[in-house]
């Protein structure tokens, strides 16, 4: 298996789990949302997150080929070792990582803009579960550091395996 198989059938996992978790959330919202159940969150809140899971997922599963090939542009890839796997890892957990933090902006910035324009109040219910943060800086640097670690992890992963096998290697000496 080549790492470039290998990142196809890890984004086809994530992909699955996102989807089937979204649709998930979607089977307990829909035969609810008529009967007038208090929602925390609120319907369509919870609705649209897991239908937005549902697309994240699906498109993780259509474009896990794409992705793969991007992620390991080699055309010929040999076996994967144990580096290699690791470098694979890395990416992904960083790409997860990036998409948790940009749904967290898009998160903290609309629940800002809702709170400003007092919408919120008038809808009932804190949109997306959250009360806009008290310390709204606090949550954008958190964001943003969850982000560059992402992306450091998705785009830095052979680097970063270099170094822990590295690491190893000195700890075999000894």
């Amino acid at each position: 298996m080549s790492s470039r198989d290998l990142a196809a059938v890890v984004l086809t996992a994530i992909g699955a789990w996102w989807f089937l978790q979204g649709l998930w959330y979607v089977a307990l919202v829909i035969p609810a949302l008529g009967s007038g159940d208090d929602f925390p969150l609120g319907p369509f809140t919870v609705l649209g997150t897991s239908l937005s899971q549902v697309l994240i997922g699906s498109g993780l599963i259509a474009g896990r080929d794409r992705l793969s090939r991007w992620l390991f542009p080699s055309s010929s890839l040999p076996k994967t070792t144990a580096g290699d796997l690791r470098a694979v890892l890395f990416s992904l957990l960083g790409l997860v990582l990036v998409v948790h933090a940009l749904y967290g902006v898009v998160q903290t910035e609309v629940t800002h803009l809702l709170k400003e324009v007092e919408l919120e109040d008038q809808l009932g219910y804190e949109v997306f579960g959250v009360p806009a943060p008290e310390d709204l800086m606090a949550s954008r640097i958190a964001r943003a550091v969850e982000l560059a670690m992402g992306a450091a992890l998705l785009f830095g992963a052979e680097g970063l395996s270099g170094i822990v096998n590295m690491a190893r290697r000195a700890g075999r000496q000894r």
